[in-house]
């Protein structure tokens, strides 16, 4: 039987503390079982505010163009790819899902109704976690004070 993980980042330092306690996780049963991570990032931003010069100054919210969405893409991939580099060396399968959405709570438990997880990390969701259904969550407390949440 295999375990299927799947960690929502957002690219912040409290995001990714989870990913030690993944680590951990692979590395004690990743010789019994295969073990796959999904690591899901949700880009929200889909409007910026430009600046306006001249008489009429101000700001207004335009949304991005789909070449600049594409970057933010490519980007957060990259981001996903280097973060997994650790899970992959202890034996993990990783992969990497990027998507476009509104809320990140909605396009993560759409996440997890697609993909028949075994563990969903958490680092700050909030109640989310009781929206996931039957699943076992592992919600994790992050200490500013220090560099590893444990």
């Amino acid at each position: 039987m295999s375990q299927r993980i799947l960690i929502p980042l957002d690219g912040s330092e409290l995001g990714e503390a989870a990913l030690h306690y993944v680590e951990d996780l692979v590395s004690r049963i990743s010789s019994e079982k295969k073990v796959e991570v999904t690591l899901f990032h949700v880009i929200t931003a889909l409007k910026h505010d430009v600046e306006i010069r001249g008489g009429g100054a101000g700001t207004i919210t335009v949304p991005y163009s789909e070449s600049e969405l594409k970057q933010m893409e490519a980007d957060a991939m990259k981001y996903l790819d280097k973060v997994g580099e650790n899970l992959r060396s202890k034996g993990a399968t990783v992969l990497s899902k990027v998507v476009i959405g509104l809320n990140p709570a909605d396009e993560i438990i759409k996440a997890r109704r697609k993909s028949m997880l075994t563990w969903w990390l958490c680092q700050r969701m909030g109640g989310l976690a009781s929206a996931v259904g039957l699943l076992a969550v592992l919600l994790i407390k992050y200490y500013e004070e220090a560099k590893y949440p444990y």
